[in-house]
Order: structure tokens, then C-alpha cells, then sequence
């Protein structure tokens, strides 16, 4: 078998587990008729469905992409780790714009460019997470 089918089968697996898992889910309120199960179940579904596709695709020989590709995806994995580090350290905003701008600069975006983006995006997902929404998210120690 090959490795996109062991990766199918490995999401299938998976999809089960998060589906299962989301079976424990309870509402305290009676307002809500859908309850916290929907969305985990939905998710569940889909990546179900992907991950048979992805098994029943036919195989092509892929060539190994050497160093770079190591390089670009460990990158892109510090990336995100330090962002669950530094998260409630520095705070949503700048954590974000660090990481979306590092991001950008491991995807050879124009620098200017990706630093705008990256705090415009920022500060709209925190404008639709706290305004909109009505979450709180960290601020950073920083501040206060």
C-alpha cells in the first residue's frame, strides 16, 4: 500500500475518533436545538469523505522534493508552534502578524506586501473575534 492510502486510512481513523469523541458533547441550554455535536460532527463527516477520495485516488510516483521542502516545511512547523507559545505572551495581534508575515517571507512574498497583510489580517480576526463573536482573546502580558 502506498503512502497516500496510509495517510487516508490514518484521516479515516481519525475522522471516526473526532466524530466519537464529539458524541460527549451535552447543551446546558435549552435555546439551542443544533447543541455543541453539529459542528465537530460535520467536520468529522467531511474529513471522512475526503479521506475515502484521497484512498480510492490511483497511485502516482512522486519524486522527493530534496532539502528545500524540509527546510520549508519544518519552517512552516516552528512557525506554528512558536505562535502556541508566544500566544498569550505577546497577544493575539502581534502574535498573529508575526507569524502570518514569517509565513509570508517562508513563501517568498514580497516583503512590503506581507507586512501589511499580516496586520491587516490580524486586526480583522480580532475585530470579528471580539466585536463580532464576543470572544475574548489574549492581549499580551504587555499590556497589562
Amino acid at each position: 500500500m502506498n503512502a497516500h492510502r496510509w495517510v487516508a486510512a490514518f484521516l479515516l481513523l481519525m475522522s471516526i475518533w473526532y466524530g466519537s469523541t464529539a458524541t460527549s458533547f451535552s447543551s446546558s441550554s435549552l435555546d439551542d436545538p443544533l447543541g455543541p455535536r453539529v459542528f465537530p460532527f460535520v467536520l468529522a463527516g467531511i474529513l471522512g469523505l475526503c479521506s475515502v477520495w484521497l484512498f480510492f485516488q490511483p497511485y502516482k510516483e512522486s519524486t522527493w522534493s530534496g532539502r528545500s521542502f524540509l527546510l520549508k516545511a519544518g519552517s512552516i512547523v516552528l512557525c506554528l508552534v512558536g505562535y502556541a507559545l508566544c500566544l498569550e505572551w505577546l497577544g493575539f495581534v502581534v502574535t498573529t502578524s508575526l507569524v502570518m508575515f514569517a509565513l509570508a517571507m517562508i513563501f517568498k512574498g514580497p516583503w512590503g506586501w506581507s507586512l501589511a497583510g499580516s496586520i491587516f489580517f490580524s486586526l480583522a480576526m480580532y475585530a470579528l473575534f471580539v466585536f463580532a463573536l464576543g470572544l475574548r482573546l489574549p492581549m499580551g502580558v504587555w499590556v497589562g
